[in-house]
């Protein structure tokens, strides 16, 4: 026998496996992974998130109006003022009103992207909003968590972070979600808020100041 270099096998006795087949492999790996990830995302996303509890009444809906529009119709007459007018709203106050707004707001009829419910929930100078909302005819929850702030007359919510159903979202997709709910033409008004100034949450209330 001759001393001639033998070709590498593998321990079954066949030739090694060529790079473009591992390549291949890899390929798949990451192509059926990328598939079981997107499907478990979607899955996630259309897992409803019950709602906080929240405490709502026609009499809370009503204070919380009279405040508001109380203040408003202060503002409005021409008299000086040294500081801005403000009223501070409860939990139970924003709840009752939004609810009657929405009510109000879907009885006007349906679209994708309308909101079905909500509810508010306050800690420390931070607002938590949940919302049940119809896209395509499939209901969908949201969460966020941030801060409110009047921009050119209607209210925004800078969000910290929230979640599509019980997928997790960053900060800017949570923005971009927002923007779709926030800017639907069916729900658009009911964000508009003249003559208000600024929106800030203090110690689990809602300081609402006017111009």
């Amino acid at each position: 026998m001759s001393a001639g270099h033998t070709p590498a096998t593998s321990p079954a006795g066949t030739p090694p496996e060529k790079p473009a087949s591992l390549l291949r492999k890899i390929w798949r790996v990451i192509y059926w992974g990328t598939i079981l990830a997107g499907a478990w995302g979607i899955i996630q996303m259309l897992r409803v998130v019950p709602g906080p509890q929240a405490t709502v009444s026609p009499a809370a809906a009503r204070s919380a109006a009279e405040k508001l529009w109380g203040i408003a119709s202060l503002a409005d007459q021409s008299h000086p003022r040294t500081e801005p007018q403000s009223v501070t709203l409860t939990e139970e106050e924003v709840n009752s009103l939004l609810s009657m707004r929405l009510r109000a707001a879907n009885a006007q009829g349906q679209g994708t992207g309308m909101v079905r419910d909500a509810k508010v929930t306050f800690s420390a100078d931070r607002a938590q909003v949940w919302a049940l909302f119809d896209m395509a005819g499939k209901n969908m929850s949201f969460e966020m968590e941030g801060r409110l702030r009047i921009v050119d007359g209607y209210l925004r919510f800078e969000p910290s972070g929230g979640s599509l159903g019980r997928l997790p979202l960053s900060r800017m997709t949570t923005g971009l979600v927002i923007s779709l709910l926030m800017d639907n033409p069916l729900m658009r008004e009911n964000f508009h808020t003249p003559g208000i100034r600024e929106v800030r949450v203090e110690n689990g209330d809602v300081v609402v100041e006017f111009q």
